[in-house]
């Protein structure tokens, strides 16, 4: 095979080749074949491709969940007369597959879970219906590279997934995080080590599919211990803004071992004594319909020594800067607790103005009570 592809055609003869071989191609494996070196994983199981592990690897703790087939639904319940059992109170209902974070409907009623349904049956031409068990507890952001059968830590954040303070109203991308995450202490992170990642690591070599790259556990915090909601292969979106910020080397070497398949010494460390935190800016309707091209002015002078305003659905026109979708701005700030942080990420929130935007006023707030509690404040 050519080392160097000239043209989309030298690709699609390494994607034929490839395919020959094997039933699934990632661009990873054509980087591979073409001799250069590539971070991340190859051959995926689909479930760890930022949807729920149910069935994934054996043993893992997880939520219980079923996967009813749309069709089935369809037939059973009818579009009209919708009859939904007691159980799917307090449940967790998605569809199948890839939402951008915000596809699961956290059902606390019937009538709330026969709404999601519906929605579902209706925007799904096929595919299936999740059902997860409900699990209650807080909520953190655990995430290890890998190599394929070594995995190392590499931090921990928080994410606030309601759109509304008060972890109020639908699930979104994201409103913001911080991090460390000081309710992942050293035992539960030891926990979520051997108990959830290296098991997750052990099930994918055994099934001839060796992970390499992130590995980004969404957790939940209960009284059984950690448990696992989700698998995403990403260092993930607002909480790479905050993790980030914190690393006190370079990135890159890490991640070559791990593309070489060997984290065997490889330490990647973070400050403990400084802090990050972001609030997410969104356009009005978010995570529904958002109006575009509204103007936001200031968010260059926002940012000063220990603050980064990153970009996301923005775009440029002329001199203007303008709202171009949902999650817009993601206002990062450092500080020697997360109240420090806290407190200088939202000063830069209130020098930016933009009309049409919004932001929730409570991330990292319960952080801030654990702060204050420890402290005696």
């Amino acid at each position: 095979m050519a080392s160097d592809p000239h043209s989309i055609g030298d690709i699609l003869d390494a994607l034929d080749e490839l395919a020959d071989k094997q039933d699934r191609v990632s661009l990873g494996d054509v980087i591979e074949a073409f001799g250069n070196r590539s971070y991340g994983p190859f051959l995926l199981l689909p479930a760890l491709v930022d949807i729920s592990p149910v069935g994934s690897i054996p043993g893992l703790p997880t939520v219980l969940a079923c996967v009813i087939l749309l069709t089935a639904v369809q037939m059973v319940l009818g579009r009209k007369h919708l009859w939904l059992p007691g159980f799917l109170r307090n449940r967790s209902v998605k569809a199948d597959g890839l939402a951008a974070g915000k596809g699961v409907t956290v059902a606390e009623t019937l009538p709330e879970a026969e709404a999601a349904v519906r929605a579902i049956l209706d925007g799904s031409e096929g595919g299936a219906l999740v059902i997860e068990e409900c699990l209650f507890g807080e909520e953190a952001s655990f995430f290890a590279l890998c190599d394929g059968t070594r995995a190392v830590p590499i931090g921990t954040a928080q994410d606030h997934k309601r759109v509304h303070d008060g972890d109020r109203g639908p699930n979104t991308g994201g409103m913001g995080a911080y991090s460390p995450a000081s309710i992942v202490t050293p035992a539960i992170a030891e926990a979520v080590m051997t108990r959830i990642i290296a098991p997750t690591l052990e099930g994918m070599a055994a099934k001839g599919t060796p992970f390499s790259g992130i590995l980004y556990a969404g957790l939940m915090l209960t009284s059984e211990g950690p448990k696992l909601i989700e698998y995403n292969t990403r260092f993930g979106d607002p909480e790479a803004q905050v993790l980030m910020p914190r690393l006190t080397g370079d990135l890159v070497p890490a991640l070559l071992a791990a593309a070489k398949g060997d984290l065997s010494g490889v330490d990647i460390g973070f400050d403990p004594h400084r802090a990050a935190l972001t609030v997410v800016m969104a356009a009005q309707g978010y995570p529904g319909t958002v109006r575009r091209g509204t103007e936001i002015r200031g968010a260059e002078a926002a940012g000063d020594a220990g603050i980064v305003v990153f970009q996301a659905g923005t775009r440029r026109d002329g001199e203007r800067l303008l709202a171009d979708g949902g999650r817009v701005l993601a206002v990062t700030a450092l500080g020697a607790s997360v109240r420090e942080a806290k407190d200088r990420a939202y000063a830069a929130v209130r020098r930016i103005d933009w009309p049409d935007g919004f932001f929730r006023t409570d991330i990292g707030s319960r952080e801030v009570a654990r702060e204050q509690a420890a402290s005696g404040d």
